[in-house]
């Protein structure tokens, strides 16, 4: 069986988590989600215990060796935004806390900002054949944008956290964080260890090159698996270009529309609909000239879930 995590490090829980978890009950009534937060923010909120979510203190979980080396010697900033940056690569620590905690296998780790349209059993089994450890989202060669990551087990995470702790603690340490972090890992181990989810149909006509000038060095790693997986899956490019970016980052200006300068390609030059399945349920398409495809998930940066709900 497969599960879905959430991990939340901070002290109160977002308000639109609720409309995440919703989402995901849409299209997964039985499956096992697990929210992991610390205490104090688990009592804050109820919400989540409506939608028959598990919650798992983050006290009791334990601190393993890894972990407690990168609180020990990480640089990665913990001053933006009552810790962010830290807390976004912190989490996998955590991920390979509960896995190990719960005996999880199969699971599927999304960002409380990320609206999901697949049953998560039913795409654990296409994913079983492709994708021997990790598997996430690229928008380019160097950046993983893991709203959504897959892990077969928790073995599989453990050269991924040896990895952070070498490059946060490292004396050539830049300003770094999460998505960079990954995109490093791919680059030195290779694929077998952290594999990429299509993004983009091959049928797309332009160049794959972001506007700030990244190049694809192998085009079918952005289409990789479409085939087998029958759809697509947004690194967060779909859902920044469809609901605009974070509100704090732009106030006061609408940003509908953002074309990310770091993705490999440009939504504005795909068809992109809102379809109905079997059961009434919307869920996002998009077509760059061809045929069309599902669209699994949309990371909707700017925070404003509602309106992508099936």
């Amino acid at each position: 069986m497969a599960s879905l995590v959430y991990v939340h490090l901070g002290r109160s829980l977002p308000a639109h988590l609720a409309d995440s978890i919703a989402q995901a009950r849409a299209f997964n009534a039985e499956a096992s989600i697990f929210l992991v937060a610390g205490k104090d923010a688990l009592a804050a909120r109820h919400a989540p215990r409506d939608f028959g979510v598990t919650t798992v203190p983050l006290e009791d979980l334990g601190v393993s060796d890894q972990w407690r080396q990168f609180n020990r010697t990480s640089r990665l900033d913990r001053r933006f935004r009552e810790g962010f940056f830290t807390f976004t690569t912190e989490r996998f620590f955590v991920l390979e806390r509960v896995m190990r905690a719960l005996d999880l296998r199969n699971v599927f780790h999304i960002e409380n900002d990320v609206m999901i349209y697949f049953n998560i059993d039913e795409m654990a089994a296409r994913f079983a054949a492709l994708y021997p450890s990790i598997a996430a989202t690229f928008d380019n060669d160097e950046r993983c944008i893991p709203g959504l990551l897959y892990a077969d087990g928790v073995d599989s995470l453990q050269p991924l956290l040896e990895h952070i702790n070498a490059e946060v603690a490292s004396p050539r340490f830049r300003e770094i964080n999460d998505m960079t972090l990954l995109g490093g890992y791919r680059q030195r181990r290779g694929s077998e260890f952290i594999g990429t989810l299509p993004i983009v149909p091959p049928d797309y006509a332009a160049p794959l090159r972001s506007s700030s000038g990244h190049v694809a060095k192998r085009a079918a790693e952005y289409s990789n698996n479409l085939e087998a997986l029958r759809g697509l899956f947004d690194a967060a490019a779909l859902g920044q270009y469809l609901g605009g970016i974070d509100p704090r980052n732009a106030p006061g200006v609408s940003t509908v529309g953002f074309i990310n300068e770091s993705c490999i390609f440009d939504p504005s030059l795909c068809r992109i609909a809102f379809e109905r399945d079997a059961q009434g349920r919307r869920y996002p398409t998009l077509s760059a000239g061809g045929p069309s495809w599902p669209v699994y998930n949309l990371h909707v940066h700017s925070k404003d879930l509602a309106p992508f709900a099936s």
